[in-house]
């Protein structure tokens, strides 16, 4: 019973969300912790791509190595930071982008023999930055 109040507590919370934002999610996109307070709201992952300024897109930040890209993104959000994840191979970073343009994802010229996936994403928790999202105004890749 000790859980049932911080769960109604992240339904609530989630309720506001999309009522006073408009976000439109899914289950699967809502990234849940319930170790933190921080509702962390993914978008769509791209693969295979890089940034169009490559490292010149934002301010990276090393997480360590991580199982895949939803951990990655979970981290990124735990540090109330950040726009998008970077992750190559196992090897995860936060991306704050210098502008709204400036992580614009693009194919690369050649492959790569590492994958790499881009991961926009919000976060809502307590001192939220309140600049841009990343996620709100960069259109899916191919558009």
């Amino acid at each position: 019973m000790e859980g049932r109040p911080v769960e109604l507590r992240r339904i609530a919370a989630v309720i506001f969300l999309l009522i006073n934002f408009g976000v439109i999610i899914s289950e699967s996109l809502v990234i849940d912790d319930p170790r933190s307070t921080v509702i962390c709201i993914a978008g769509n992952t791209s693969h295979n791509v890089s940034f169009e300024r490559d490292i010149t897109a934002g301010v990276f930040t090393s997480l360590n190595t991580v199982n895949g890209i939803e951990s990655c993104v979970r981290r990124a959000c735990n540090k109330r930071d950040g726009d998008m994840t970077f992750l190559v191979g196992t090897s995860c970073f936060m991306v704050r982008c210098y502008s709204s343009t400036s992580c614009k994802i693009v194919k690369p010229s050649s492959p790569s023999s590492v994958d790499i996936s881009i991961t926009p994403y919000t976060w809502f928790g307590k001192s939220q930055r309140t600049e841009f999202s990343c996620q709100a105004r960069l259109p899916p890749l191919g558009t």
